[in-house]
């Protein structure tokens, strides 16, 4: 910051403001746009509330559901399917080659 910041002539544009835009000529505006911010606060909490009652729904009926005796192994990825299509191929080839732990 400078050491000569211009007080006087900030006070001076302050009050010119003030006298050409009164608080109470915005007041309207203000509570309007207040009111539009609450609206969509409200759609936003209520929207929240139907995710989160409807996951609990799922949730629910993914417990309902019959779970096999088997574990399933799933394969999230094809990064894991293919790392591992590598390493079957690769130790097959290292134990037929006939160097393997024979």
């Amino acid at each position: 910051l400078p050491d000569d910041l211009p007080f006087e002539e900030l006070l001076i544009r302050a009050k010119n403001l003030y006298r050409d835009y009164p608080p109470e000529s915005i007041s309207a505006d203000v509570f309007n746009f207040d009111q539009k911010r609450r609206s969509k606060e409200q759609e936003w909490r209520q929207k929240a509330l139907q995710s989160r009652l409807e996951r609990e729904r799922m949730k629910k009926l993914k417990v309902a559901l019959p779970q096999s005796r088997l574990p399933s192994y799933r394969l999230r990825s094809y990064r894991t399917i293919t790392v591992v299509t590598i390493l079957a191929i690769g130790l097959y080839a290292f134990l037929k080659s006939g160097s393997g732990l024979n």
